[in-house]
């Protein structure tokens, strides 16, 4: 049970932070929930690849589009710790770009098991500088 929920959020060179409550908790995470990610749209619609890392003992599974433009997510990157009985996802690393109107929207999703998760916007429009904008949610207290 975490003691607060910490929502950062950073936009240029200005940053605001503040606990929030679980609805709203829900509502940001609500980002990480898509039924692309579900076992048979993964095995339809990407292709996997995967390596173990024996320095961290951790694998690494990537999934990537077979068809770049039919699906949300551009890359998928989940990371596990295999264990005796079981084996844990540590992370969960997303990818998707999009256009919005006339601007070009990259987004990238962070999970980290336990602890906290980061959606990193970055807005294009035309010649412009991109904005970027950052949002941290973190339960864990240790890594306030």
């Amino acid at each position: 049970m975490p003691v607060g929920i910490l929502k950062k959020t950073i936009r240029g060179n200005k940053k605001d932070s503040g606990f929030i409550e679980r609805p709203e908790f829900h509502s940001l995470a609500s980002e990480f929930i898509s039924p692309e990610l579900s076992k048979t749209e993964l095995e339809k619609n990407y292709n996997e690849n995967s390596f173990a890392d024996q320095s961290t003992e951790n694998f690494t599974f990537t999934y990537s589009p077979l068809k770049p433009d039919a699906v949300k997510f551009g890359r998928i990157d989940v990371l596990v710790k295999p264990g005796q009985t079981s084996d844990k996802v540590r992370s969960i690393y997303l990818e998707r770009s999009y256009v919005r109107q006339d601007t070009t929207v990259n987004e990238r999703l962070y999970w980290k098991a336990n602890s906290s998760f980061s959606i990193t916007t970055e807005k294009k429009y035309k010649e412009k500088e991109p904005i970027i904008e950052q949002l941290i949610v973190i339960w864990n207290p240790s890594n306030y």
